[in-house]
């Protein structure tokens, strides 16, 4: 593996370093194997560089940068973070009180911040100083207050319908706006005071608050609704002739509002949404999701239920890596491999039909296992499949991966180093297409992934056609797992013993699974009261991933930005969420 940094030994040798080097950090090792770090605001840079720099922590890999309303207690903003050579993890902590909501920005330690710390501003109102480009990003320029804070009102919603706020005088949400660029003139407000009427406001927001580029060259906009982006994807491109100068990806038109939409729910009912988020890897989200809220709640799985999640997850991941397959050849321009690739998703969509009732949204991975055992005749129905899919592969190879064309295409386009790929937060093919030999099925096994053999496929060059190669070989490693899951199905139940109330202790648990666009990290956070989740973040590969465009394309050809789309296999619908 491709590693930066030394390996420090132990979770408890790293929080030993922490303490002498940060005297006023409070740090602990968990019961999770996590290392936990509570730094004060003023240190929250100076730790982060630290931990980045210092040779024995070497903390390279930002996970997830999130958010937490506490309420009177102010703001919690969280970092889950690896330092990849070690493989040791840490969460750090920090906090800023509710009338002043704002920290230092760390994207000049991990550049994969600057989305994050853009989503925690947009849907918390969390400030970070020192961001290079603090605006809106999934909401729209002009929305006024922060949805995910918990005294939010949205005021387009009749007054009756407001439960979770009354009207406060010093209420951000009703009668400050607050916006998050300046040059934003402020021209009122929409509210209606307690016994008073209607007040109509306008809020300005002027061009140059939007992610336009300057009118130095020329400005082309691919989307919002172009085929080759996966989705609702607008991206802005500054063009020198046919090359390209700069790109700004705009998202946040499929914005569903999952996240405030979870806090609403009790915890097993919050499984179908995670269905809709990326649509084509059902399955894996529903697992992201449960094994967060197994571990907040100390639920333990039967070894049956575990062996039959790790079954459908690789049959998802094969099922995700064939509508890629397709998609990617057809946006080149090769229609015969998006039909080849249909046949054969068909009829792992039939399994899945089968085995759950539903061929895209599932519901089917529970809290405490599965929700039904494998039909009769369901496995030589998968046998059949996974027994012929290695000829499949082959076709694929001699159809498109060997065409010179396609070749030309993808070789030596948009090359990614492993440095910067590990600083902009990529993972799983991506990543490895780097040559960095990541997985977390490996290195941070779960659902009982040390039991099982296989390789980690990873490329040489970073560019294009590594990205593809490796997710080739992705399949066959996934009807590879798939095989000895089936065959070594054990005897027993499918589910585990589950609370009868879900009441879940005061705290919080961060999952991260191998989903097949990369790393989908879940952190879900109780505060003892009730049976819902107080706090659900959702930390998308894609979502991740679409960072890279701006890094990748300068100097390409316009008809090269479309390949580089299909490398990083984006699908919207986790992007935005």
């Amino acid at each position: 593996m491709a590693a930066v940094g030394a390996a420090i030994g132990s979770e408890a040798k790293a929080v030993e370093r922490i303490r002498q080097r940060y005297p006023g950090v409070e740090a602990q090792v968990l019961p999770s194997g996590w290392i936990e770090a509570r730094v004060s605001r003023d240190q929250w840079l100076e730790f982060a560089r630290g931990v980045r720099e210092d040779p024995e922590l070497a903390f390279d890999f930002l996970s997830n940068l999130s958010a937490v309303d506490r309420g009177d207690a102010g703001f919690e903003v969280v970092l889950h973070l690896e330092a990849m050579g070690s493989g040791i993890q840490m969460v750090a902590r920090t906090t800023c009180p509710r009338g002043e909501a704002r920290v230092p920005s760390v994207t000049s330690v991990w550049p994969t911040a600057n989305w994050h710390e853009r989503e925690a501003w947009d849907l918390m109102g969390v400030r970070f100083d020192g961001h290079p480009d603090l605006r809106r990003i999934l909401l729209k320029d002009n929305w006024v207050g922060h949805p995910l804070r918990k005294d939010y009102v949205d005021r387009r919603l009749p007054r009756q319908r407001q439960t979770r706020a009354s009207y406060r005088p010093d209420d951000p949400n009703t009668t400050t706006f607050d916006v998050p660029a300046e040059g934003v003139a402020l021209a009122g407000d929409g509210v209606h005071p307690a016994g008073g009427a209607p007040v109509t406001r306008v809020l300005e927001v002027p061009d140059t608050y939007s992610p336009r580029i300057p009118p130095s060259g020329v400005e082309v906009n691919m989307g919002p609704q172009h085929p080759s982006t996966h989705g609702v994807l607008r991206l802005l491109a500054e063009i020198d002739g046919e090359r390209i100068v700069r790109t700004v990806p705009d998202i946040g038109f499929l914005h569903r509002c999952f996240e405030k939409i979870a806090e609403n729910l009790p915890y097993p009912s919050v499984i179908p949404y995670t269905d809709r988020t990326d649509y084509l890897s059902g399955m894996t989200n529903e697992l992201a999701y449960v094994l967060a809220v197994e571990q907040l709640f100390g639920i333990e799985v039967p070894a049956k239920a575990q062996a039959i999640r790790v079954l459908v997850a690789e049959l998802q991941r094969i099922a995700s890596h064939l509508v890629w397959f397709g998609s990617m050849a057809l946006d080149l321009g090769a229609v015969t491999p998006f039909l080849y690739a249909w046949r054969e998703r068909e009829k792992l969509l039939d399994i899945f039909e089968t085995l759950s009732g539903a061929r895209m949204m599932f519901h089917y991975v529970r809290l405490g296992g599965v929700r039904n055992d494998l039909p009769s005749g369901l496995d030589g129905q998968i046998r059949k499949f996974l027994d012929s899919f290695d000829a499949y592969l082959a076709e694929y190879d001699e159809i498109l991966t060997g065409n010179p064309i396609f070749q030309a295409r993808t070789r030596d386009v948009a090359v990614l180093p492993a440095a910067t790929a590990i600083a902009y937060g990529a993972s799983g093919p991506v990543l490895r297409a780097s040559g960095v030999a990541y997985d977390l099925r490996k290195t941070h096994p779960y659902s009982g992934y040390e039991l099982y053999d296989f390789s980690i496929p990873v490329g040489e060059r970073g560019d294009v056609l590594d990205r593809y190669t490796v997710r080739m070989e992705e399949m066959r490693q996934s009807a590879r797992i798939a095989r000895q899951a089936l065959e070594g199905l054990p005897e027993g139940e499918i589910m585990g013993k589950t609370p009868r109330r879900w009441k879940a202790p005061a705290g919080d648990a961060y999952s991260r699974v191998e989903a097949p666009r990369g790393e989908l990290g879940v952190y879900v956070v109780s505060d003892g009261q009730g049976d819902r989740p107080y706090r659900v973040h959702w930390r998308a590969p894609s979502f991740v991933h679409l960072q890279l465009l701006p890094v990748l394309t300068p100097g390409l050809l316009i008809a090269d930005v479309v390949a580089v789309i299909g490398s990083i296999d984006i699908v919207l619908g986790e992007v935005d969420r």
